[in-house]
């Protein structure tokens, strides 16, 4: 019996043993650890706030693809934040706020909910420092980009009257205030948190006007995004290829801003080379009707004189937007009347890796 005893214990503990080994082996131990939070390799940090689980690597978000923006039809992951930074020589993080092209060589972009966005980026730099994290990254497409804005739109919550086209579309940290003086603002690891850092207190109430300021929106899967309007404008890659556009229409001294809505936009845009509608128009504008697109919170595009070529695309909006422009903000804003090698503070960017 005792020997027999000996056995049963034996053969258990060698049990246990194979199993870890296994594990191990297959990269699949776990520490029973939630969260997390902390850096890694991969340009992200883990979000909170209870997003669902997804292939994605932490600090990127699950976007479903849109069949009718053809390039983007398979699901991708976005970065949930605007892209930060760490230093290089021992990965601690880094304010980001007009580090500029010039600190791409001494750091690695990072999605996170803390610390100010790289800002300052140009064009080619926000391409390369995407690339720079493996071979799955790429700086957002606009096709990637208006998958993104057309879920959101399609989701009812996002809307201050909770029905598509009922009230407004949230623009985000846009009005030039913050608390502590700041300009830019940090995220929240908490998304239940969307007035972080924003002097408006009462942003997740769509009845109150503060709602304009709320930095995040829901995906139709349910994750959350924080500021894809407003806090600083994203460079997007045109084409994926670092294309750029050159157009000959309108014919404005400068520049002009374009109300987008059913009547007057798909001829205004069938003069233009980027895309066709798809690369910047809203999903229901049958819905919106004469309604300006800029007064739903969804933006306006700022288009470049006749004279103009070689021009890069930035999307989303920046800190103080609506002091300077009213409410052209917005997760459909475009502008694409400056060269690519323009790298103003305001300008950040975002990266997406492929699954």
């Amino acid at each position: 019996m005792f020997l027999l005893r000996i056995l049963i214990v034996a053969s258990v503990f060698l049990t246990s043993i194979g199993c870890k080994l296994g594990s191990s082996l297959n990269g699949t131990v776990s520490d029973n650890s939630a969260g997390g939070g902390g850096p890694d390799n991969n340009g992200g940090n883990e979000g909170g706030g209870g997003a669902p689980a997804s292939d994605c690597n932490p600090g990127y978000v699950l976007v479903p693809g849109d069949a009718a923006l053809g390039s983007r039809s398979s699901d991708f992951c976005l970065s949930k934040y605007e892209m930060k930074a760490v230093l290089d020589a021992d990965s601690s993080p880094v304010d980001g706020k007009a580090l500029g092209v010039a600190a791409a060589s001494t750091h690695t972009p990072q999605s996170r909910a803390q610390d100010l966005p790289w800002g300052a980026m140009n064009l080619a730099t926000s391409i390369s420092e995407c690339a720079s994290l493996g071979s799955e990254y790429h700086l957002v497409t606009n096709a990637e980009w208006m998958t993104v804005a057309r879920n959101i739109e399609s989701v009812p919550s996002n809307w201050s009257g909770g029905a598509i086209g009922n009230g407004h579309l949230n623009t985000g940290h846009s009005d030039g205030w913050a608390n502590a003086g700041q300009d830019f603002l940090a995220a929240s690891t908490d998304d239940n948190d969307a007035c972080f850092g924003t002097n408006n207190p009462n942003c997740l109430n769509p009845l109150d006007n503060d709602y304009w300021q709320k930095r995040t929106h829901t995906l139709s899967n349910g994750e959350i995004i924080w500021d894809l309007a407003g806090n600083m404008n994203s460079w997007v890659d045109i084409d994926g290829a670092g294309g750029l556009i050159s157009s000959n229409c309108c014919g404005a001294p400068w520049a002009q801003y374009y109300q987008l809505n059913e009547q007057n936009s798909l001829d205004t845009y069938a003069t233009m080379d980027l895309l066709d509608e798809n690369g910047f128009l809203p999903l229901h504008l049958a819905t919106y009707g004469a309604t300006d697109l800029d007064d739903l919170g969804l933006g306006i595009l700022n288009k470049a004189d006749s004279a103009t070529s070689g021009r890069g695309i930035y999307r989303g909006g920046h800190f103080s937007e609506t002091l300077q422009w009213e409410n052209r903000i917005g997760i459909f804003s475009a502008w694409q009347e400056n060269l690519p090698t323009v790298s103003w503070n305001q300008q950040g960017f975002r990266c997406v890796h492929d699954l």
